[in-house]
């Protein structure tokens, strides 16, 4: 724990809080199985080739990051054609998609080394944001209630607009 500060002072420390994605585990790992659903879906809508529009979405989403929200949009207009009400049709069913999914997670090693020692000594909670389902199967899929209470979690999408990390709210 002294990587976190050269000289802590642990014994004023009662609690350590922790963001998940990116954090905890890398979110490319998410990402890469969360496209691969949309971009089959995406593929049979546009007739195109679901491995290329599935890379063009991860290389996206390197560039861009997990923030910007115009990938699908992008995606669709790239790779196929249409009347603006099936364009609109077809990003809403790639968030539905999004959100909707059940991820396979897991910690490396040393991350759910560093927890077991962690919550040996501090209570731990967790401030992550997005849509509170979502998170919700992240975090379960990584199972960190084995270290952080379900009371010690907060998922910004459980509170409305305006409560993303930075937010004060």
């Amino acid at each position: 724990m002294k990587f976190l500060s050269p000289e802590p002072d642990w014994q004023a420390v009662k609690a350590i809080g922790l963001d998940m994605d990116g954090t905890l585990y890398d979110e490319a790992d998410f990402i890469a199985q969360v496209y691969r659903p949309i971009g089959l879906y995406l593929a049979g809508e546009l007739s195109c080739e679901a491995e290329a529009l599935y890379a063009w979405m991860l290389q996206r989403w390197r560039e861009k990051g997990s923030s910007y929200p115009y990938i699908f949009g992008e995606a669709v207009q790239r790779f196929g054609s249409g009347e603006p009400e099936e364009r609109t049709e077809r990003i809403r069913h790639c968030v539905q998609l999004f959100r909707q999914f059940r991820p396979t997670l897991r910690l490396d090693d040393t991350t759910a080394k560093w927890l077991d020692d962690a919550a040996g000594s501090y209570a731990l909670f967790l401030v992550t944001d997005g849509q509170a389902a979502l998170q919700q199967a992240k975090i379960d899929a990584l199972h960190l209630s084995r270290w952080i209470a379900p009371g010690n979690t907060a998922i910004s999408g459980r509170y409305g607009a305006g409560f993303q990390k930075p937010s004060t709210k």
